[in-house]
Order: C-alpha cells, then sequence, then structure tokens
C-alpha cells in the first residue's frame, strides 16, 4: 500500500481537485492522510466529508505548526509500504501512483522519482526530467543538488518507508525539503527515474518565493549551512553541487545590499558569517571562477563590488 500525506493549510478552493486526482488513480491500493496544519477556512470540513465518502482518507487536524510538522504528522501515522508526498495546490497525472510504484519494484531500489512540470500563472515554465532507468546514489544526488533534472522538494517522489525511519522534515520555514530528500537519498543504494508520469507544481509569481526575496529568512542560511555541511564529508560529490549551494544564497542577499533596516542587515551579516566558515572551501572548490572567489570573499569580510565599484557595508 502507497502513504499519500497530505499537508493542508487554507487550502479549501484547491482540495476538491487535489480529491478528483487522487480518487482518479490507476492504482487503487493507497491511503492518504490529510493533515490539516490549523487551517481557518473550511478546509477541515471538505476533508471530514471526502473521508466520509471513502475510506481510504484519513483526516488528522493539528494546531497550526508548519508545514515540516505536519508532513512528519504524515509520516508518524502513515500505514504503506511506500510513502509519498503531495501538495494540496498541485496536480498529479492518473498513472501517477501506479508508474512510481513499478519503477521501484521492478528496479529494487528504495526510491522512484518522475517529472516535475513547473506551472506558473497557467504556463509551463520549467521541468525537471531525466532519462528513465536507475541512478546510482552519487549521480542523484549530483543531480539534486546541482538543482538539474531532480527537483528539490519531497513530491515527485516515492520511497520506500524503511528508509525515511529516525529522518523528519527540520523546523524550517525554508529548505527544509531539500535537507529531506538529500538525507533520504543518502539512504539509497539507487534512485529509479521515469517519464512515463509527471507532477505538476503550480506556482504562483506572487507566493512564497517571492516573499522570501523580498525578505528572506534566517532559515535559508541554517539550511545552507547544513548543505554545505553534508557537502563537506561527501568529496566524492560534484563541486558543482558545492559552488550551487553557495551560490544560491546569494539570488537572497543581493536585493538587501541597497536596503537600511535592521532585518535585513541582519541577514547580511549571518550570511557573510557563513561564508567566512566555508571560505576556505570556496576558494579550493574548482567549479567557482577565480572572480567569483574574490567576490565571495570580499563579501565575507564586509565588502561589496557594485556597479564597477567596492564599497564598505554599513
Amino acid at each position: 500500500m502507497i502513504s499519500v500525506i497530505i499537508p493542508i493549510y487554507n487550502a479549501a478552493k484547491y482540495l476538491s481537485h487535489t480529491f478528483q486526482c487522487l480518487r482518479g488513480q490507476t492504482y487503487a491500493n493507497f491511503e492518504v492522510l490529510l493533515i490539516n496544519d490549523g487551517s481557518t477556512d473550511r478546509s477541515g470540513e471538505l476533508c471530514e466529508e471526502i473521508v466520509r465518502q471513502d475510506p481510504r482518507f484519513r483526516y488528522f487536524p493539528q494546531q497550526n505548526s508548519g508545514v515540516s510538522a505536519a508532513r512528519n504528522h504524515g509520516i508518524e501515522a502513515a500505514q504503506g509500504k511506500y510513502i509519498t508526498f503531495i501538495d494540496a495546490d498541485d496536480e498529479i497525472a492518473p498513472n501517477y501512483l501506479e508508474v512510481l510504484r513499478n519503477a521501484l519494484e521492478e528496479s529494487n531500489c528504495q526510491m522512484s522519482v518522475c517529472d516535475v512540470t513547473v506551472i506558473t500563472d497557467g504556463r509551463e515554465t520549467n521541468r525537471f526530467s531525466c532519462p528513465d532507468g536507475v541512478l546510482p546514489q552519487q549521480e542523484a544526488l549530483n543531480l539534486l543538488l546541482s538543482r538539474r533534472n531532480i527537483n528539490s522538494g519531497p513530491c515527485a517522489k516515492l520511497f520506500l518507508r524503511d528508509i525515511l525511519k529516525d529522518i523528519s522534515f527540520p523546523p524550517l520555514k525554508a529548505y527544509e525539503d531539500i535537507l529531506f530528500v538529500t538525507e533520504a537519498m543518502g539512504r539509497c543504494s539507487g534512485i529509479a527515474v521515469t517519464s512515463k508520469t509527471e507532477y505538476r507544481y503550480i506556482q504562483n509569481s506572487s507566493g512564497t518565493m517571492g516573499i522570501f526575496l523580498k525578505m528572506p529568512s534566517s532559515d535559508i542560511i541554517s539550511a545552507t549551512d547544513r548543505l554545505l555541511g553534508f557537502l563537506q564529508t561527501r568529496d566524492d560529490l560534484s563541486p558543482l553541487c558545492f559552488y550551487i549551494t553557495v551560490s544560491h544564497l546569494m539570488q537572497y542577499i543581493h536585493p538587501l545590499l541597497n536596503t537600511d533596516n535592521d532585518q535585513s542587515k541582519a541577514f547580511i551579516a549571518q550570511s557573510q558569517a557563513l561564508y567566512r566558515k566555508y571560505l576556505s572551501g570556496i576558494l579550493r572548490c574548482t567549479a567557482f571562477p577565480w572572480k567569483e572567489k574574490v567576490l565571495f570573499s570580499l563579501f565575507a569580510f564586509g565588502w561589496s563590488f557594485h556597479e564597477r565599484k567596492i564599497r564598505k557595508l554599513r
């Protein structure tokens, strides 16, 4: 049996479609764990209604504690041999569960991954896809941590429940998903990949990413620290993973350089401390162009390069 875990927070306008996607699956041996994370809309009522209609759906209300706590609640309550995660506002193909399960069982792997189509404001803007087959753990981690071909979230993946023992989503507001997937993937000998189905990730341009770019959470720095610490223990992985992880944080820093408020200054200061911590790794990393090594070194010690000028950060 497959356990499908859905964290829900004020998702009433999406739930009917989500339920239809699941009830229309070609593979029927599944349970759905609806984790209501303190919604204040009609989400709870809709969950209770679907539970009455279909015994495969189970309802778990909890006080608002965040998506990590909701997913962890689902893992603890899951009864299936396999576990997958779906977000309430996304879509899955009718053959989604069947294809992921077949790919995992036929390959004798502990995890399977399918295509992800990113839909932004109604149109496809990105796609994560790999050729069908089995990836060794090292290759899969290289793709995941360099943000290529395999998306960073727990969706579009089927996990053998046994490998998730003692793994949980960290209590962070950002990047908790890639930390979880990295740890789970690190327990797999191989990862089955299939392009025969897809997960449709519905992204609103005014959603979480846009909010984080305007005022990022310090959780982004904490997650980056954990990822870089992991990468320093895995010298078998591509230097590109280290480069991408270091550089990814800078996208949040740049918009703050010309702002003057305490929250921005705190985020910049914490980022500088992180870069100083990993500066030797940055300087050794062969994926960094030498000019970027100079720029990251300057930033780590309080200087920025903007409009061809070096200036001291306030």
